[in-house]
């Protein structure tokens, strides 16, 4: 599992804990529909808010017109993919699923994720060998 231990994260920072993560949730008004677009960063195909957010360029989301980010807390999540247990790399501008510190067994640990055709943040847990994103936040 991702720990804090292991030198991911710069001195003074550190890894989400579901706990960590359930306090983010929480204030963004939880976890349900909408509540996740607001995490996303708003760079999308076809964002229907214009500007710089509408791109095709990576890092950007996939285009969805019913749930796209608009980043309300600077979170900018993106849908980084993932490296599954066979070894594939997939979902690139799909998913954005995020390891958390904590283990649900020694095989198997606790992600958050944000997806394009998702507008809530979801809650799982994921074989150990598979490769997702890390966020580091600031000690208190």
């Amino acid at each position: 599992a991702v720990t804090n231990g292991n030198g991911l994260c710069p001195e003074g920072w550190h890894v989400p804990s579901v706990a960590d993560w359930s306090q983010l949730t929480n204030f963004i008004g939880g976890t349900s529909s909408p509540n996740g677009n607001k995490l996303k960063s708003c760079r999308q195909v076809n964002s229907p808010l214009g500007g710089d957010c509408n791109t095709s360029e990576h890092p950007r989301w996939n285009s969805h017109s019913t749930y796209y980010g608009f980043d309300a807390f600077g979170f900018s999540a993106f849908g980084g993919g993932a490296r599954y247990q066979g070894g594939s790399f997939n979902n690139l501008g799909s998913y954005g699923d995020f390891w958390t510190s904590n283990q649900s067994s020694s095989t198997s640990a606790h992600v958050r994720s944000v997806y394009e055709h998702r507008g809530d943040v979801w809650s799982s847990i994921y074989p150990k060998t598979g490769g997702f994103s890390v966020r580091c936040i600031k000690d208190n």
